[in-house]
């Protein structure tokens, strides 16, 4: 059963291919709206999910940023399914300065003319991509940092690397659940 907005519901794996096709007929500009993302940070995020006529609607939630948005996805104009989301967190919900975050380019210029709303970029949300020959070879002052930070682990530590198999997922499972309880107290499953 697809929930209807405004009726919400975690993400499940029985949910990938109404979600990623929806995704792949959009071509999302932003990194964390892939169906793999969505539910491998869906503990983490309380990602919950929600159809509005024609487009896809995605709530997050955490402890330190409270209950929020991505953009609706779904064909142009979405001012309507924005409007719509940030009034129903604003009266439903009762956030106080109801937002959509990690809005793309596209998202920004479809209601660049709604005066009652307003974008702001945050930088620390921002995509990154690499070139994979010059993050393979990090030459050049561009990737000092990452150099400074390789070599500070090789003196530091005594390590390997071994190929990931299934013997090895209990313990990356671990790794993983101590990781997120040093960061917010997160669960991944």
């Amino acid at each position: 059963m697809i929930p209807q907005f405004p009726e919400f519901r975690s993400i499940q794996l029985a949910d990938r291919d109404f979600i990623q096709e929806i995704l792949w007929d959009y071509q999302p500009q932003t990194s964390e709206l892939t169906f793999t993302n969505l539910f491998i940070w869906r503990t983490y995020y309380g990602f919950r999910w929600s159809m509005y006529k024609d487009w896809l609607m995605i709530l997050c939630s955490t402890k330190t940023h409270g209950l929020c948005a991505l953009q609706p996805i779904g064909p142009s104009p979405r001012l309507e399914p924005v409007r719509a989301l940030l009034e129903w967190l604003n009266d439903e919900k009762r956030e106080n300065s109801p937002r959509i975050e990690r809005a793309d380019e596209r998202m920004v210029r479809e209601i660049a003319g709604a005066h009652d709303l307003s974008t702001t970029p945050t930088r620390e949300h921002f995509d990154y991509i690499y070139r994979t020959e010059e993050l393979a070879a990090l030459s050049g002052n561009k990737y000092h940092s990452k150099r400074n930070h390789i070599s500070h682990f090789i003196r530091s530590n005594v390590f390997h690397y071994d190929t990931l198999t299934e013997k090895y997922l209990k313990s990356c499972f671990e790794l993983t659940e101590r990781w997120c309880g040093l960061r917010d107290g997160a669960r991944m499953i």
